[in-house]
C-alpha cells in the first residue's frame, strides 16, 4: 500500500514539475 502511495506522490511531483513539487521531494528525500 505504501509503494503505491510513494509511486502516485512521485508522479504527481513529476506532472507539476514547480519550485514547490522540487523543494517537497528534497524534504521527502531528507526526512
Amino acid at each position: 500500500m505504501s509503494f503505491s502511495l510513494s509511486l502516485l506522490c512521485e508522479e504527481a511531483i513529476t506532472k507539476h514539475h514547480h519550485k514547490t513539487s522540487s523543494r517537497v521531494k528534497m524534504a521527502y528525500l531528507t526526512s
